[in-house]
């Protein structure tokens, strides 16, 4: 066996030896909770009590939050109000109290079980939104914060999230699809096409942005991070030959890279 075949069998092991905890700790409640991180509102709790904190060390604050506890990722349906007999109509703003939607999910290769999601406003201009801690995201899988811990799950056929497709040059074929939280920007690319960047939020400026991996991880880095392609223009449905409806299409590019990135506006 060589040395990273036996590297990666012990990190197997190592691995087998966490999952059983934590999943006996997540079926030890009837209904294992989940609940959202509200990392971003702590980051701007943070600078606001330090505003000459380094958008370096205010990146490393939101980084450590991210591990501890998942950052949010915002449904554009209703599934989860649906199977608790709520709509879009029947959204309730409370930001004091906190409401548990029962809804059954897929523990990978361990079988369904019931949680509970908790939410304070589920109403949405355009439908529902439920705020779900996401530490890793992809089209068939994701791992989330439930009773506090990561579990890695089948990502359920009635959750959808905003998906940016980058497109070829005919902009008809996708290269590849990243997941992104619902309002936020596309700033940037990095070089290689690897990662996007987005604004935290429409609020204010505090010189921290969001990366987000083609492998569905991501993490807060300071806005100025060297090697971010941020030239862009929203190309037109003409220059495009397609009917792009509510999407866009930006192109990203630098002196001798060019991507194009799609994906549907925000919902205001």
């Amino acid at each position: 066996m060589s040395k990273n075949q036996f590297a990666a069998a012990l990190a197997l092991s190592l691995l087998s030896l966490l999952v059983s905890p934590l999943l006996n700790n997540v079926r030890a409640q009837r209904f294992p909770v989940i609940k959202p991180a509200k990392v971003v509102e702590e980051i701007y709790a943070m600078k606001k009590k330090n505003p000459r904190m380094s958008a370096a060390a205010l990146a490393a604050y939101g980084n450590a939050l991210i591990r501890k506890k998942g950052y949010d990722f915002s449904t554009l349906d209703c599934a989860i109000a649906e199977a608790n007999g709520k709509n879009s109509e029947s959204g309730e703003t409370d930001y004091d109290k906190e409401m548990p939607f029962k809804y059954d999910l897929e523990i990978l290769r361990r079988g369904t079980m019931t949680f509970e999601i908790m939410v304070n406003n589920w109403g949405a201009p355009c439908g529902c939104t439920f705020d779900l801690p996401v530490v890793q995201i992809q089209e068939d899988k994701w791992t989330l914060f439930a009773n506090g811990m990561p579990v890695l799950m089948k990502r359920p056929k009635d959750f959808y999230f905003v998906e940016v497709k980058m497109l070829d040059k005919t902009f008809r074929k996708t290269i590849k699809t990243f997941y992104k939280p619902m309002d936020n920007e596309v700033i940037g690319i990095s070089p290689d096409g690897t990662k996007i960047y987005t604004n935290l939020s429409y609020d204010d400026d505090i010189n921290v942005i969001l990366e987000i991996s083609d492998q569905g991880t991501f993490r807060i880095v300071p806005r100025s991070a060297p090697n971010i392609i941020k030239k862009t223009v929203e190309l037109t449905s003409e220059q495009t030959q397609q009917d792009e409806g509510a999407s866009e299409i930006h192109h990203f590019k630098s002196k001798n890279k060019s991507y194009f990135l799609k994906y549907f506006a925000p919902c205001t």
